[in-house]
């Protein structure tokens, strides 16, 4: 996948993909917490197991998503600025 130079979108085009991008984090994030919650139900339950892993797995996922959205909204405060 090809990396892309933030100072090159247009800002009608970045302030969707800001949008786009903090509904994706906010949406992760909440389901990361949601499988935090569950596997330690079944951490409880039934012992430890594969499962109760998960959720650790999936938090680098939900860093790389929020570096994203805070580096498109830098780019989008230094454009208001000008």
């Amino acid at each position: 996948m090809k990396r892309e130079d933030l100072k090159q979108v247009a800002t009608d085009v970045l302030q969707k993909k800001y949008k786009t991008f903090q509904m994706a984090f906010y949406v992760l994030a909440g389901l990361v917490g949601v499988m935090f919650i569950v596997s330690f139900f079944n951490w409880k339950e039934g012992g430890f197991s594969a499962t109760v892993l998960m959720p650790v797995f999936f938090i680098p996922m939900v860093l790389i998503n929020y570096m994203n959205v805070r580096k498109i909204k830098k780019e989008l405060e230094s454009r208001e600025e000008i």
